[in-house]
């Protein structure tokens, strides 16, 4: 059975445009919020049988055209020996450990992928890592770091020890790439949500080649790499050089400017705002058929939101939009 999914990342286009969402499985969904009474984050996370079966929740309950692996961007960092958690089933803690663990390393988010491709075949799946700076100023800061205030801080005063710290990430992430695309990913996306905030030099200087390093071994596994970034229209040129094959956009750029842009070889991805999204189902509806009739062209597109899905959002809102995207005429 074919998959528009995979036959845009394939070949362009398939038989309808295709769509899922950032944060598709999360406390917006009643199920979601049934297995986690029963879990914490971090025990759901190594629960590799039930992460899978969440991970799968928005494919039988919305219709979405691809799967993304359930994992968190962070738990990479107890490779380096720290821990992660999330008090209150709030924002997670990051806190480095005086004894770190020798243990092997870890890819939480493969073995579920593994889990996956046992009880749901050839359908596709989204592995995905966060960006190493994105991870780290959760690691330098202890938790979120709002506009990367203490990261630029750092870049700013430390910067040695901050690319040390970066490429040591760097070779983690490369690993936990390789983990996931051996256990059946069939494409990568890499968060870097902060990327927008960084200074335009320190991209340029530093680190735009370690996006290239992590996109080329992609790659190098013959998978496929969707690069999600926010606030970076500004620096478009370099997104092209860290060579993704999906560019995945925020809600604050129209379609028609990335497509524009990148030329019609580049798929796009994106790109209703995750408010709008949240509200009622007129507006939700009508902002979905804007995006979708200002595309320059219907190839070469995965319909998703600019960000995550909001835990406010209305199930049967976003149910509403993969049949509105799904009978969108190609």
């Amino acid at each position: 059975m074919s998959n528009s999914f995979k036959e845009v990342l394939r070949n362009g286009s398939g038989d309808n445009i295709p769509v899922w969402f950032m944060r598709q499985a999360g406390r917006y969904m009643p199920s979601y919020r049934e297995i986690r009474r029963k879990y914490s984050m971090l025990e759901l996370c190594k629960n590799y049988e039930t992460a899978a079966e969440v991970s799968f929740l928005p494919v039988k309950e919305l219709g979405v055209d691809a799967a993304i692996v359930f994992s968190d961007i962070l738990l990479i960092l107890e490779n380096m020996g720290y821990s992660i958690d999330y008090p209150g089933n709030g924002s997670p803690v990051v806190t480095k450990n005086k004894f770190p663990s020798n243990e092997r390393f870890n890819s939480y988010a493969a073995e579920t992928i593994r889990k996956f491709r046992e009880h749901h075949g050839d359908f596709p799946i989204i592995g995905f890592t966060g960006a190493p700076l994105t991870i780290l100023s959760y690691a330098m800061n202890g938790k979120a770091d709002p506009d990367l205030k203490a990261t630029r801080k750092a870049i700013a005063t430390q910067e040695d020890s901050l690319l040390d710290l970066m490429n040591e990430l760097k070779e983690l992430l490369i690993n936990d790439i390789k983990e996931q695309v051996k256990a059946g990913a069939d494409a990568i996306q890499i968060f870097d949500s902060w990327l927008g905030y960084l200074p335009y030099s320190f991209i340029r200087n530093n680190y735009l080649s370690i996006l290239q390093e992590m996109s080329a071994e992609i790659h190098s596994l013959n998978s496929k790499l969707i690069l999600f970034s926010t606030g970076t229209n500004h620096i478009w040129e370099m997104i092209g050089e860290i060579n993704p094959d999906v560019v995945s956009i925020d809600w604050r750029m129209e379609i028609p400017q990335a497509q524009s842009f990148f030329g019609k070889e580049m798929i796009i991805q994106g790109n209703l705002d995750p408010v709008i999204a949240a509200a009622d189902s007129e507006t939700s509806l009508r902002e979905t058929k804007r995006i979708l009739e200002s595309l320059l062209w219907n190839e070469h597109y995965i319909f998703n939101l600019g960000h995550g899905v909001l835990p406010e959002t209305d199930q049967e809102i976003l149910k509403n939009i993969v049949k509105e995207v799904h009978n969108w005429q190609i």
